[in-house]
């Protein structure tokens, strides 16, 4: 999977619970960094290995953490980032574009 700018994923590691969501996220071969903006503050990892990289899903480890990117729709949303984000509750969405839209247009 290419990450793309106009994006928002989903974000999971097992040993690093700090991570959630991506926008604008990018892998710069050239640099062999990934970049991105959560809700808060922007992220740079160093990927020394690709583990997967297909149409759903991107992989990679930085040496200490597994960092996986699938996007963001409304059922992963439900499941896992509802509850763990501010006002969570409180967001309702009809479809994953217009889940999409609230995030980059916010954040």
């Amino acid at each position: 999977m290419e990450l793309r700018k106009n994006t928002v994923y989903l974000v999971e590691s097992p040993t690093d619970t700090t991570v959630l969501l991506a926008a604008g996220a990018v892998y710069n071969k050239e640099t062999g960094y990934v970049e991105w903006w959560d809700t808060v503050r922007g992220r740079m990892k160093k990927v020394e290995r690709i583990l997967c990289n297909t149409e759903d899903e991107f992989k990679f480890t930085n040496g200490e953490n597994i960092y996986i990117f699938t996007k963001l729709t409304l059922e992963n949303f439900k499941k896992k980032v509802r509850d763990k984000v501010v006002f969570g509750e409180n967001l309702e969405f009809s479809s994953d574009v217009e889940l999409q839209e609230f995030y980059l247009n916010n954040f």
